[in-house]
């Protein structure tokens, strides 16, 4: 299951976010390939490869100004808007020297052209897509571009970020959760020429190959249903796991948001979340390779060291000491702050000489304290947080996946199981939202 694991730089506020997300549109533009654009595409269908750009008229149509026999969209003998034109089963498009796309070796004079299909799907690349496949030429390369309805992008999308085998009222969860992150995203690709990227940046896309029958049923009992906030489209970040503890928006990001607050979960069941208790090493050696690379020289690294928590627990602040100065990293940029990405904030940190740093309650409350070697009990079961390894090592110790924010998937999953409904689920995750059918 694929989780969104972006470390995001959350900079605008509910509001100016929520401006954007007037409508839920019916037609959705994703960009397949716009980090890596092809050479040449190739198309094929049942029932043949159509569209309604001009190159693909036959001649003689062309020339009594009639469409093509069974051009659909057109009417017996005139060329009509919307009219489309058979070009053959299967295709292959390249891009001429200078700058055009060439359709099975015809020029087509055009830098950007829809091809259409009348069966279910369109083969792109090998590669099964809903709806129309639009190419276009980006220096000197072909952008593909899938144009689906709202719904049947979501297919793809929810059956990526979940498992069809997850509880329906789950996915259902997710359906809308996915709805509303694409309302509120549309324009993020606006400059580029569609809507929605088909990675985390925007959310996971894989199209049919992704779908299920169970997907595809909680998708459609949703249909048109937003989480509101306030009158406003929330803008639903989810991820895998968080350890115990969901997290407040500015305790990750930047805005505090008001239905992103963070609480305890009791419904994750860590025994049953694969790879839930999570634990990575890095030498010195490694940690200051990686920052050297980013130009910050403290010399030699002598120590790791948690220095803040949030009020759920997890990691706001760790420093790294070195012979020559110290750096600190701030909240969700920790995870990215050492040789491999951390799984999640919600962990301990200690090193190969045998003192570790916890976060336990005491009489004045929850307070960060360093202490020798030990097991204790924590939610998750006995943990050991004790020095690890050689000296010039740390070792970092947490559990959950994912930035915390939002919706847990696997929350999701076990409060389904429990008989939550879809809506109770998404109220816990986002704190005082409603439900509502889309009025446009």
């Amino acid at each position: 299951m694929k989780k969104l694991l972006i470390a995001m730089i959350f900079i605008l506020s509910a509001t100016v976010i929520n401006s954007f997300a007037s409508e839920i549109p019916d037609f959705v533009s994703i960009g397949i390939n716009a980090s890596s654009l092809a050479q040449s595409v190739s198309l094929e269908a049942d029932g043949g490869i159509y569209t309604e750009a001009i190159f693909a008229m036959p001649e003689a149509a062309q020339e009594n100004g009639e469409a093509s026999e069974g051009g659909e969209g057109a009417e017996s003998g005139e060329i009509t808007e919307g009219s489309s034109f058979y070009i053959a089963d299967s295709i292959e498009v390249t891009v001429s020297e200078n700058g055009t796309l060439v359709c099975n070796g015809k020029e087509t004079d055009e830098t950007e052209v829809e091809f259409l299909k009348t069966s279910e799907f369109i083969v792109c690349q090998g590669k099964k897509y809903r709806g129309a496949i639009r190419l276009s030429v980006r220096h000197g390369k072909i952008l593909i571009i899938s144009v689906v309805h709202m719904d049947e992008y979501l297919y793809g999308v929810v059956g990526k970020e979940m498992s069809d085998s997850f509880p329906l009222e789950a996915l259902k969860a997710q359906s809308v959760a996915a709805r509303n992150y694409a309302v509120i995203s549309m324009r993020r690709h606006e400059s580029e020429g569609f809507n929605l990227c088909n990675g985390v940046h925007c959310q996971a896309y894989g199209a049919v190959a992704s779908e299920g029958s169970n997907v595809r049923q909680a998708v459609d009992e949703t249909t048109g249903k937003l989480l509101y906030y306030n009158g406003e489209v929330v803008e639903c970040y989810y991820y895998s796991s968080n350890g115990g503890y969901t997290e407040s928006s500015e305790n990750v990001w930047v805005s505090e948001i008001g239905y992103l607050r963070g609480k305890a979960d009791p419904f994750e069941d860590g025994s049953r979340i694969p790879g839930y208790n999570w634990e990575v090493t890095f030498t010195a050696e490694e940690i200051k390779t990686v920052l050297d690379s980013r130009g910050i020289d403290i010399g030699d690294i002598v120590n790791v060291e948690v220095t803040d928590y949030s009020e759920n627990n997890h990691v706001t602040a760790i420093k790294i000491e070195g012979t020559k100065g110290e750096k600190f990293y701030y909240k969700d940029n920790i995870r990215a702050a050492f040789p491999g990405n951390l799984r999640s904030t919600y962990f301990t940190v200690s090193s190969g000489a045998g003192e570790a740093s916890v976060r336990v309650l005491t009489g004045n409350g929850m307070e960060t304290v360093k202490i020798a070697p030990s097991y204790i009990m924590s939610g998750n079961g006995i943990l050991k947080v004790s020095g690890k390894g050689r000296e010039g090592e740390f070792t970092f110790s947490g559990s959950g996946y994912g930035h915390s924010v939002g919706m847990s998937q696997y929350g999701a999953y076990f409060m389904a199981e429990q008989g939550y409904t879809y809506d109770e689920i998404l109220k816990f995750y986002y704190t005082d939202t409603e439900i509502k059918d889309y009025e446009s």
